[in-house]
């Protein structure tokens, strides 16, 4: 094939002195476990916390509440109805600074400066 207009290549050609590499599968094969081999057991999953009583305060940063979030990280408030300061909240310590809510939704605890919004009744 000759060039195309204008000197380029043809379209889906190559450029002379350029090689094509073929790409596939190789022939070795990972190998199966045998079929009498056990399936590795799973380690027993922790114990969920139980649900223990919380205030919510986060007077001392200026609010008079906290916004729910979906998931127990920033950027996930929700539009439900959210808790006040001085109430009383049943959660449980999902994370490094998170509480999940009876109701399914999280909580921080503390602000990024460290200000605690909530604290144990």
């Amino acid at each position: 094939r000759g060039p195309g207009v204008h000197g380029r290549p043809r379209r889906g050609g190559r450029r002379p002195g350029t090689t094509r590499l073929r790409m596939g599968l190789g022939s070795s094969r990972q190998s199966a476990a045998p079929a009498h081999a056990t399936p590795a057991k799973a380690s027993p999953a922790a114990p969920a916390k139980a649900f223990e009583d919380w205030i919510v305060d986060a007077s001392a940063v200026g609010c008079s509440g906290l916004f729910y979030r979906a998931e127990p990280r920033e950027g996930t408030s929700v539009r439900d109805p959210w808790p006040r300061n001085g109430t009383l909240i049943k959660a449980r310590e999902v994370a490094p600074g998170w509480l999940e809510v009876d109701n399914g939704r999280y909580l921080p605890t503390a602000s990024a400066r460290g200000v605690p919004y909530v604290r144990k009744a």
